[in-house]
């Protein structure tokens, strides 16, 4: 292997590629990871494996899912320090080591992990119904999301993920490694700018399970749309958290498998 360049989030890498025709020398593109560290008020919380960008909006949304903050105000300060790849956060209040609920690993992303609390899920039933999106809101949304989703191509190792305010045009696009640190970074982004979380459209290239959508349930989130197939769980989770799941958008065509009544046809 021989490095050709690289930057923060990504490396060109010089290698072999062998098919049934030969041998040859190709260059290919691959993701940059970090373990980053989220501390609260000198506690560490995590290490999460993530992409080196978006990292505070990385840590705000890995508070916010994980139930340590519910809004801005509870954060009332913020330093990272790039050398140790840690984030410390301050917190008006930090809630003692019996509230943090269990620990709870994904699947499929090694490092990915939420704090759970079985009593959270009542306290947030059902998202508010007064959200209304389009179908053809839906779709322009689809063509701007699969268009700008350019990294996760170059390299075929990043999930992509974005936000909208009922049915309108994003603003931006967040990358990561890890399909849930990249839902969290739209949290987190949200919660910067102080969003409406009951007007917020999730939009996700990875793969939805349920524990995606506990996060989005945790933050008040009502819609949540994916490119693949969701789990058989985070349909069941959704419905029961009155979150709209929409997924297998693909072509001229999506799926939406609960809360139908949020799309308007």
């Amino acid at each position: 292997m021989k490095e050709l360049s690289s930057d923060d989030m990504q490396s060109i890498i010089e290698t072999i590629k062998v098919s049934h025709t030969g041998v040859e020398t190709v260059c290919k593109t691959l993701a940059a990871e970090v373990p980053f560290s989220v501390c609260a008020n000198g506690t560490e919380l995590a290490t999460l494996m993530s992409s080196p960008s978006d990292l505070k909006e990385l840590a705000y949304g890995f508070l916010l899912s994980s139930g340590f903050v519910a809004s801005q105000e509870n954060i009332i300060g913020y330093h990272f320090n790039k050398e140790q790849w840690t984030a410390e956060v301050k917190l008006k209040h930090m809630p003692e080591k019996s509230e943090f609920g269990k620990k709870l690993y994904s699947a499929g992303c090694g490092s990915a992990v939420i704090y759970f609390k079985g009593s959270d899920l009542p306290e947030r039933l059902p998202a508010e119904k007064g959200m209304r999106v389009a179908a053809s809101k839906i779709h322009q949304l689809l063509k701007w999301f699969k268009e700008h989703s350019r990294k996760d191509k170059l390299s075929g190792g990043l999930h992509t993920a974005c936000m909208s305010l009922a049915g309108e045009q994003p603003d931006n696009i967040y990358y990561d490694v890890g399909r849930h640190n990249a839902v969290d970074k739209v949290l987190g982004s949200a919660l910067c700018r102080d969003f409406n979380f009951e007007q917020l459209i999730i939009l996700s290239t990875g793969r939805i399970s349920s524990e995606i959508v506990y996060k989005a349930g945790r933050a008040g989130v009502p819609m949540i749309i994916c490119l693949g197939t969701p789990t058989r769980h985070a349909v069941h989770l959704s419905s029961t958290m009155g979150i709209t799941l929409i997924g297998n958008a693909k072509g001229n065509h999506f799926l939406v498998y609960t809360e139908q009544e949020r799309v308007s046809v």
